[in-house]
Formats: C-alpha cells, sequence, structure tokens
C-alpha cells in the first residue's frame, strides 16, 4: 500500500466509497471487518472505537465515533454508526497473530529497520520510554508515530500512526 494515499483516509467515515476502493486493492473489506467485530466478544456495544484488523497483511484500523472525533458533547456511542479514521497499527510478525507489514511507512521506515535506522530516517526529536521501550514523534506532517520495539531485538514490534490533534489517548 502506498502510505502517502494511506495518510489520506484519516478523518474518513468506514463506510466511505474512495476508503474501501482502496482497501479492496489489498482483499480487504472494511465495512464487512467492522460489522464481524460488533458481532465478536471484544465489542461490548455502543463503543468509542471500532476496529478493522487484516492480519494476513499486517494491520490494524482504528475508527473513533463520531462524539469523540467531532468533539460532539450530547449522544450516545454508537448512535448514528458513523465511526472516522483516527489511528493504524502496523504489525511485526507474530505479534498478536498479524504477519508482518511490509510495506514503507511515513519517512520511509519499515518493520525491518533498526531502531538507531528509524531514528536516522524520521529526523525529527522524538521521545523516548525507555519503560515501554516506545520511541514518541510529533507532528511529522501532522500526524504522530509511535514505535514499540521488540524487547531486546531493537526492531519494531508494532508502529502506530495517528493524527497529531486526535482525541484517542496516547499509547
Amino acid at each position: 500500500m502506498k502510505i502517502d494515499k494511506l495518510l489520506t483516509f484519516f478523518g474518513k467515515e468506514f463506510k466511505g466509497k474512495e476508503l474501501n476502493e482502496f482497501f479492496r486493492k489489498d482483499n480487504f473489506n472494511v465495512i464487512k471487518e467492522i460489522k464481524n467485530y460488533m458481532k465478536t466478544d471484544l465489542y461490548e456495544g455502543a463503543e468509542s472505537v471500532v476496529y478493522a484488523s487484516n492480519e494476513e497483511n499486517g494491520y490494524s484500523l482504528v475508527f473513533e465515533d463520531e462524539l469523540d472525533y467531532l468533539n460532539i458533547e450530547d449522544g450516545n456511542y454508537g448512535e448514528s454508526g458513523n465511526y472516522y479514521l483516527s489511528c493504524i497499527h502496523f504489525y511485526s510478525q507474530g505479534k498478536d497473530g498479524f504477519n508482518v507489514y511490509k510495506d514503507k511507512l511515513i519517512n520511509g521506515i519499515k518493520m525491518i529497520n533498526r531502531r538507531e535506522e528509524i531514528r536516522t530516517l524520521m529526523k525529527k526529536p522524538y521521545k523516548s520510554h525507555n519503560f515501554l521501550d516506545e520511541d514518541i514523534w510529533g507532528n511529522i506532517n501532522g500526524f504522530r508515530v509511535f514505535v514499540n520495539y521488540n524487547k531486546g531485538q531493537n526492531t519494531p514490534d508494532m508502529i502506530s500512526i495517528m493524527k497529531e490533534n486526535s482525541s484517542l489517548p496516547q499509547l
């Protein structure tokens, strides 16, 4: 997948035609996956986020309910059925049952890059959380990038990208 195109879908509703056509090229049906997620034990009814996971291709999409995404004060989660793309998680091989995400991400980083390679490619200053073994970059072209590392292996376990102004809690 082309990361530049993928990033244009942040803030788009999960039922949107262009978003779904893009993911269909990856043999991934977002609407079907959201509906399937809502039928699982993980879904506890009206929630502030829903997930569409593509384990085969190594990523998971997080869609935020419009109440939070649009800062609407009145209403109930899930009431409108509108959820907007607010975060994408990219996985290493075997993490949570996912295959490795193989394509390039923001600034050309890949899941196979070592910590120092990622820091060089990302260029901007970052925050490092040793306890979590995570690096965080803010405002990379309007996005926050979180890189969680495999303990003792110095390669990413998971890379998450979200809009800089997302209302989702920081990881």
